[in-house]
C-alpha cells in the first residue's frame, strides 16, 4: 500500500522544512525499492499551498505546490505543516485552521517542523498536549497559548498522533561547528554538505519537472551555482543531466531555453 505524505507550504517558508521530511519520505521508498524489491513506493509526496503553482521560500528559492490545501479531503496519511518566517503571516488564516481541523481527524499523523506548531496551536490541536516549537518562538508560544504543556528545550515530542519538533542549530545545541557536523552525520546518514546539495537536487528536479525556467535560472534559484555544477550534482545523485531529466519528466513536455549541460 502507498501511504500520501502531504507537506503544507506557503510564501516565505523554510526550504529546509519542507524539502527535508519530504527527502526522507522519498529516499525511504527508493530503499525499499533497490534493496526489498518493493513492487510500488511505500509513500507518495506532495506540497500542498495557499494556491497551485509556484511561491518563493524565505531564501528566494521557488517551491512549487502540487494542490491548494482546500482540494484534499479524505485520504493523506500523514500531514506535515513546514515553518518559517512566513508563520506569522499566515497561522491564523481561517479557511487553513479549519481544513487543518478537519484533516486532524482523518490523518493517521499530524505533525509540524519548527514555527509549523503554531497553527497546530492556533487551532486549538495542542490544548493539553506536550509539544515543541522552534527556541526563538518558545516565549511567544507560551503567551499565546499557556494551555499547551510546552518543552522548549526538547527537540522532537510525541503526543498521541500529533508531532512537533523543534529548530535546531550548533549554536543552540552548544556545539561547535565540527562536532555539530559530526552528530549530524552519525543521525542523518550524511554529512550537513551532501544532505544540503541533495536538498538543493530534489528542489532543481521539481522545478524541471514543473517550470520552464532555463537551466541557468534554475542553477541560481536552487543554490547550484552554474549549469554545469549542476550537472555535476545531478549525475551524482540522478545519473542523468538535468537536460535529460527535463525531456523525460516534464509534464508540458518542454525544454530549458538554456545550455544544455
Amino acid at each position: 500500500m502507498t501511504r500520501r505524505v502531504a507537506m503544507l507550504a506557503y510564501p516565505e517558508v523554510q526550504m529546509l522544512d519542507v524539502m527535508g521530511p519530504l527527502e526522507v519520505f522519498a529516499r525511504t521508498s527508493r530503499w525499499l525499492r533497490d534493496n526489498r524489491k518493493a513492487d510500488r513506493d511505500a509513500y507518495r509526496i506532495e506540497i500542498l499551498g495557499l494556491k497551485r503553482g509556484v511561491f518563493r521560500a524565505s531564501s528566494g528559492l521557488r517551491l512549487h505546490a502540487d494542490r491548494r490545501f482546500g482540494e484534499v479531503r479524505r485520504g493523506l496519511d500523514t500531514l506535515l505543516i513546514a515553518g518559517g518566517v512566513g508563520t506569522r503571516k499566515y497561522y491564523a488564516h481561517p479557511p487553513l485552521l479549519r481544513w487543518i481541523r478537519r484533516q486532524a481527524g482523518w490523518v493517521r499523523r499530524l505533525a509540524s517542523v519548527c514555527t509549523g506548531s503554531f497553527f497546530l496551536a492556533e487551532a486549538g490541536l495542542l490544548k493539553g498536549r506536550r509539544a515543541t516549537t522552534h527556541w526563538g518562538w518558545c516565549a511567544r508560544m507560551a503567551r499565546l497559548y499557556p494551555e499547551v504543556r510546552l518543552e522548549p528545550d526538547t527537540i522532537f515530542v510525541r503526543d498521541g498522533s500529533i508531532y512537533t519538533s523543534a529548530g535546531v542549530t550548533a549554536r543552540r545545541v552548544a556545539m561547535s561547528p565540527r562536532n555539530f557536523a559530526r552528530v549530524f552525520t552519525r543521525e542523518v546518514g550524511t554529512t550537513p554538505a551532501r544532505f544540503t546539495t541533495s536538498t538543493r537536487v530534489e528542489t532543481a528536479r521539481r522545478l524541471l519537472e514543473e517550470s520552464s525556467d532555463d537551466l541557468q535560472k534554475i542553477s541560481d534559484l536552487t543554490g547550484l551555482g552554474s549549469t554545469e555544477s549542476m550537472r555535476r550534482a545531478f549525475l551524482r545523485a540522478v545519473g542523468i543531466p538535468p537536460s535529460r531529466y527535463r525531456e523525460r519528466f516534464n509534464r508540458h513536455h518542454r525544454t530549458g531555453t538554456g545550455a544544455r549541460p
